[in-house]
């Protein structure tokens, strides 16, 4: 019994050791996300949003931090944004850069 509580413990230490850099880089950039004034004010307007009742819910992890689509003039209504949505609105240098191909509109 001892043993095996001695193989356990050896198994876990390994494994923290194995993932312990990669846990560090990405709680680091999480940390630098989260603790930005661009990442306060953004969780604020969602904030405001949500308790007017113009969105269902908070753009989180759950959601794959689904972005409002904000209508002007109407109701918001809570979907995910396309890129290709955006084709009208980008020069054709944009286009090129996120599409890879020249803008046919």
């Amino acid at each position: 019994m001892k043993g095996r509580n001695i193989t356990n413990a050896r198994r876990h230490v390994d494994y923290l050791l194995s993932v312990r850099d990669e846990l560090i880089r990405a709680e680091n950039a999480v940390d630098k996300i989260k603790k930005s004034d661009e990442w306060k004010q953004c969780q604020n307007y969602f904030n405001v949003l949500h308790h007017r009742g113009a969105i269902p819910e908070l753009p989180c992890k759950r959601n794959g931090y689904a972005i409002p689509e904000i209508i002007s003039g109407g109701k918001e209504s809570f979907a995910v944004v396309e890129v290709s949505k955006l084709r009208k609105c980008l020069t054709a240098k944009q286009f090129k850069e996120i599409f890879g191909e020249e803008k046919t509109e």
